[in-house]
């Protein structure tokens, strides 16, 4: 994951990319599908929620489409 990380550095990418990021990427895209908060916790190891809850990045625009959608 590491040399991963290196290498998008070295693409020129001007944002530091870290294996963490690849975290919040996983958790917010599983969100994004619908699945339960609680689901994606476990999933992602976390001991409670709310740590579940920092590594959600959607946008308003994607709360919005959840909300319309029900």
């Amino acid at each position: 994951m590491n040399d991963l990380c290196k290498q998008i550095q070295r693409m020129g990418f001007e944002r530091i990319v870290s294996p963490h990021d690849f975290r919040h990427s996983v958790a917010t895209n599983l969100l994004r599908a619908g699945h339960d908060l609680l689901l994606v916790s476990k999933f992602m190891g976390h001991s409670s929620v709310t740590t579940t809850q920092r590594y959600d990045r959607r946008s308003d625009d994607d709360l919005k489409g959840l909300a319309l959608r029900r």
